[in-house]
């Protein structure tokens, strides 16, 4: 990709289109998802090709490559967990599992900004390294430990302080350095950092960790079925699906991390390209987010009993 001689037309993927009848099923009764759904699989699709521009390109920021694989390895991470929503979600079933799939792109995304915005020279990447590392040196600690009690060492624990030895080595630091480095911040603290606000947290972290950890709330709106009047509860079928705003959300905030992590890493010579690629961000993510105005406006006027978008047709 070096040179940039890419066009629209030639690589990137077309951005979804809806017939007449879509828009009006979803005028009609509120039914955005299939919309929703295609935009978030474009959005997969971007990021696949943002991490996928080489480092060998003009105008690409010199910097440690381990740096720039931790930044692309994140924003795999977000196309890949996307791709595994896709692929679940089109069925119209396990909203309960794409749920928590969406916590997870959330907290990559917020992170991928969070190393990107740090001011050159930070020590951003080596606490990111050092802080999964951290407990991985803690489970190396325990397993020597045992190893010592009993007198030799099972294959499983040879294995598991291998992987760790090799964590370590590929993260260019010692144990003593991992240990040192200062721990990396809450995700409410990065937020706060990027000047996002405490609602974004509340919504897609906070009630997001109801799906992960399986709270009285997540039951009740996956698992169980309340009858509020009679307050009985019976079990739910596997009939979930995802929350058609989800979709938007957690596409919206990869789009971000995608143009955070373009304007840090294409500087010099690229800026032509570069802000071809984010002004096609800026314009699926605004045309989401009208989306999202457009579904809530449906659902209240549905809600005032003004049915005036159905048809016979």
């Amino acid at each position: 990709m070096g040179g940039y001689n890419i066009t629209k037309e030639n690589i990137l993927p077309d951005p979804p289109e809806f017939d007449d009848h879509t828009w009006l099923k979803a005028r009609s009764i509120n039914y955005y998802e299939p919309i929703f759904f295609e935009w978030f699989k474009f959005v997969g699709n971007l990021t696949w090709f943002t991490f996928s521009i080489s480092d060998k390109s003009a105008g690409f920021r010199t910097m440690e490559p381990v740096e720039l694989k931790i930044l692309q390895g994140r924003l795999n991470r977000c196309a890949r967990l996307m791709l595994g929503h896709v692929a679940l979600s089109h069925v119209q079933k396990f909203g309960e599992t794409t749920a928590i799939l969406d916590r997870c792109i959330f907290e990559s995304s917020v992170k991928v900004r969070w190393l990107c915005n740090g001011e050159q020279g930070n020590d951003r990447f080596r606490r990111f390294k050092a802080d999964g590392l951290k407990k991985d040196l803690i489970l190396k600690t325990e397993v020597e430990k045992n190893i010592a009690e009993r007198g030799s060492s099972l294959p499983i624990e040879d294995r598991m302080l291998a992987s760790i030895a090799n964590y370590v080595l590929m993260s260019g630091m010692t144990e003593l350095e991992i240990s040192k480095t200062s721990k990396q911040p809450d995700l409410r603290s990065m937020m706060r950092d990027l000047e996002m606000n405490d609602l974004q947290y509340v919504i897609m972290q906070g009630l997001g960790s109801h799906h992960v950890h399986g709270t009285w709330s997540s039951l009740l709106l996956h698992y169980l079925k309340p009858n509020f009047e009679a307050l009985t509860l019976e079990l739910r079928d596997h009939e979930c699906m995802a929350d058609q705003n989800t979709y938007a959300a957690t596409a919206m905030m990869v789009l971000t991390a995608n143009r955070d992590y373009l304007n840090f890493v294409l500087v010099d010579g690229s800026e032509e390209f570069r802000d071809n690629l984010i002004g096609l961000m800026e314009d699926t993510f605004s045309t989401i987010a009208e989306l999202l105005t457009e579904a809530g406006e449906t659902k209240d006027r549905l809600n005032r009993g003004d049915w005036s978008y159905i048809s016979f047709d």
